[in-house]
């Protein structure tokens, strides 16, 4: 179980500000590169545009009650915040369900 959730003091989960920049950079624009035209067509300019600024808004807005949360509570990662908000029972279902939801990420 260490294998799969070292310590957050573990030199295991060091990383380097560029290398977490270059990987969330390339995570934002693959994507971005491979939906976005796709979703322009179908939904035009103007609608588009306003769709993609409710969404940037939106994850924002998330953004921001998730390090709430995890300043109130001290918590330090999302698993964290779940059990810390509604108990270990949810803390299981909600990895069982990024579970399968990654996982159908990956096979699409």
């Amino acid at each position: 179980v260490e294998f799969l959730q070292p310590a957050f003091a573990s030199p295991l989960r060091k990383t380097s500000f560029n290398a977490a920049t270059f990987n969330l950079v390339a995570t934002i624009v693959g994507g971005g590169v491979l939906s976005l035209p796709l979703a322009f067509a179908k939904a035009g300019i103007v609608l588009g545009t306003f769709m993609m600024v409710f969404s940037a808004w939106i994850t924002e807005f998330g953004l921001y009650m998730l390090c709430s949360c995890a300043r109130r509570t001290g918590a330090r990662s999302y698993n964290e915040i779940v059990r810390h908000a509604f108990g270990a029972p949810a803390e299981i279902l909600m990895t069982v369900t990024l579970w399968f939801f990654l996982s159908g990420v990956l096979v699409a």
